[in-house]
């Protein structure tokens, strides 16, 4: 029984520590990447310039929470939409304040909903929906209670575990729907009324389409213009942003994902990764949406990078969108590199001028310099810049749904050691203990004795 007892004490000891700097890692590596605009950038942030409005063509609002939202999620249908010409597209919200993706990327609302409500004198007619940090709360009541109200005339289309930001308004009650592959276990539990399905890019329930994670939803994007338009402009914009061809169009089903042992290098980067790679995200007039989604998504969504916006000003993306940068290039903190969503040619001679001006010693990084699909360059630098594990679960997380070749370090030993040093340091510490214990016991008198 004594035996039984000393395992469970060391095994307690060596597994104490290690929870508790593991949840304190966590707690910050979430913090940092998910934390809203400083309060001084929301203030100084003045709304975004109204954009054209073409009645003769169908209106897409891609809807921001009231705090901070998937970056994919939001970046990913909106320069899709706009590519294809079709669409008017919109980033909306229940005021025109500034919001923050995941990351730190800050984007301001073209309309707020009322306005845009009053512009189109009727619903949209898609309505995006990303995912969005506690979605249950008081703040989000106004966003809750918009897409009810737009449920009854409007298609809703989900992107990732946007799909919970639909349970919880109650849109998906009696429907099937999917998400990320990680969540629906989550999901299923606290919204089972909804069909939750596994092992599909997208759900196609009449007024509600749900995509599972994240690049899922680019397949779900193309089949809804494939639906509405016909495969020829699915093809095409899928082209265009070099997508892998359209293989999901007629049949959304794929392998399901599920999590491995490799997988928990995504714990050791969120738990134990305290020391992350500090880079500088150069915004410019023109920036790619997609390509700005990739760095944001596998950089600092791997929990191995704290990203840094810096620009001249707001800056206007490739298809419109208003980006309020953190930083100006003298104001820059101190940064290992600085990536450049894009390629140089991509910059034009004021926009190099300016970065130029960027802190001295940060080697840049056109991540995009060659021609290929935006996620492609992001994963293999995470690979070459950190290790393959990381990179490949990054392509897992994002439900990359191809092969493609990375190459990079094993996995790193010393990021494995810590937890382990953590444990032991414990293990030996309760070891120590109760051999002092045990000592002072022995050499108590038992109650009666008497000494010779």
């Amino acid at each position: 029984m004594r035996r039984v007892l000393a395992a469970l004490l060391y095994s307690l000891a060596f597994l104490l520590p290690v929870l508790i700097a593991g949840g304190l890692g966590s707690w910050a590596s979430m913090r940092a990447a998910m934390s809203p605009a400083p309060r001084e950038l929301v203030s100084r942030a003045e709304p975004a310039a109204r954009p054209p409005y073409d009645p003769r063509k169908p209106t897409v609002a891609v809807v921001l929470g009231e705090g901070v939202s998937e970056v994919t999620d939001v970046l990913g249908p909106y320069a899709l939409f706009a590519q294809s010409g079709a669409y008017n597209v919109y980033a909306v919200a229940s005021s025109r304040a500034l919001r923050t993706l995941t990351g730190h990327l800050d984007v301001l609302p073209h309309f707020a909903f009322a306005e845009l409500e009053a512009l189109l004198g009727r619903a949209p007619d898609v309505v995006v929906v990303p995912a969005m940090l506690e979605v249950g709360s008081p703040a989000n009541r106004p966003v809750l209670e918009w897409l009810r109200k737009q449920a009854r005339a409007t298609l809703l289309f989900s992107w990732c575990t946007g799909a919970e930001v639909l349970a919880a308004a109650g849109v998906l009650d009696g429907k099937d729907a999917t998400t990320h592959w990680a969540d629906l276990g989550r999901l299923a539990a606290r919204y089972p009324r909804v069909r939750w399905r596994a092992g599909v890019r997208y759900v196609d329930a009449g007024a509600v389409l749900t995509s599972a994670g994240l690049l899922s939803g680019i397949d779900a994007t193309l089949y809804l213009l494939a639906k509405r338009h016909g495969p020829a402009m699915a093809e095409a914009v899928a082209a265009q942003v070099r997508y892998p061809a359209p293989e999901f169009l007629r049949d959304p089903r794929m392998e399901p994902f599920a999590f491995r042992p490799p997988d928990g290098i995504y714990l050791l980067n969120t738990a134990f990764r305290w020391r992350k790679r500090e880079a500088g995200v150069w915004l410019y007039a023109g920036v790619g949406e997609l390509e700005l989604a990739a760095i944001f998504d596998v950089h600092a969504g791997s929990f191995t990078h704290n990203l840094h916006t810096f620009g001249q000003g707001t800056v206007r993306s490739r298809h419109g969108l208003y980006l309020v940068p953190r930083y100006t290039p003298a104001g820059l903190p101190p940064v290992g590199r600085v990536l450049v969503p894009g390629a140089a040619s991509d910059l034009d001679p004021e926009a190099r001028g300016q970065l130029a001006a960027r802190q001295p010693g940060a080697g840049i990084t056109y991540l995009h310099a060659a021609p290929a699909f935006a996620f492609d360059p992001a994963l293999q630098d995470l690979a070459r810049q950190e290790n393959l594990p990381t990179a490949l679960f990054a392509a897992k997380r994002l439900e990359y749904r191809r092969r493609l070749e990375l190459s990079g370090p094993g996995w790193p030993l010393g990021l494995l050691a810590l937890p382990l040093l953590l444990g032991v340091t414990g293990a030996g510490c309760a070891l120590v203990l109760r051999r002092r214990l045990g000592r002072r016991v022995g050499k108590r008198p038992l109650p009666g004795a008497t000494s010779p």
